[in-house]
């Protein structure tokens, strides 16, 4: 997962610097159907990261609502992850 967290910023800014936003949303839509069903964890947040992404794409070609339910859905994912405690222990985040 880890792997797949590193790529997908680099990956996403490709696509945004190049304005292949349809490529884009349809890579990220593609990860989104592969991870909702395995992720835990850290997973989670990278799941919440590229349905941001995928509203991102969304919103640049023109799908407001679409855009909108997405950047929902990926904050209802940080919630859960928020509440249930399921990624980092207070001693794993680094101090300002």
């Amino acid at each position: 997962m880890a792997c797949l967290d590193q790529a997908l910023e680099g990956l996403c800014l490709f696509y945004s610097w190049s304005t292949r936003y349809q490529e884009g949303e349809v890579a990220c839509q593609q990860a989104v159907e592969e991870l909702v069903e395995v992720a835990s964890g850290d997973g989670l947040l990278v799941l919440a990261k590229i349905l941001v992404w995928q509203s991102f794409f969304a919103t640049k070609l023109g799908h407001t609502e679409l855009a909108r339910q997405l950047l929902r859905q990926s904050l209802a994912l940080l919630v859960f992850v928020k509440q249930n405690d399921t990624v980092c222990q207070p001693s794993a985040v680094p101090s300002e």
